[in-house]
């Protein structure tokens, strides 16, 4: 439990933190999600989610940036590259945290560029 009023400063409940150097990809401040009578509390409380470390049989959380999965990517990408009967999309296939608003702009957007034929636009 945090003694300030408000942790993170803005009226969201979640906030996503990408960055290699943190240990957390996100804080939530659970009161946020209550009606505007918890917002004027005292004291707050925050979770920071820690993600495991990545093994065969757990479901990934976030691509991390740093430079060895960032060479893994590439390595990756380049592969993707020279298939021609599959298209990839999303935060994991573009390695990049989107919120949910950005997935689907950048789904829209790649659809749009396959349905007009334009498979290395569409890569892009």
């Amino acid at each position: 439990m945090k003694r300030n009023q408000n942790v993170q400063q803005h009226s969201t409940n979640f906030l996503p933190y990408p960055q290699p150097e943190l240990p957390w990809t996100r804080i939530i401040e659970h009161k946020h999600f209550q009606a505007d009578a918890t917002l004027q509390m005292p004291r707050t409380i925050i979770t920071r989610e820690i993600p495991d470390q990545w093994q065969r049989d757990k479901t990934p959380y976030y691509p991390i940036g740093d430079n060895t999965n960032m060479a893994l990517f590439r390595r990756y990408e380049a592969l993707a590259a020279h298939e021609t009967r599959v298209s990839f999309g999303g935060r994991l296939a573009e390695y990049r945290y989107y919120d949910m608003h950005q997935v689907i702009g950048s789904a829209m957007a790649k659809a749009r560029k396959l349905l007009e034929g334009d498979r290395d636009e569409a890569a892009a």
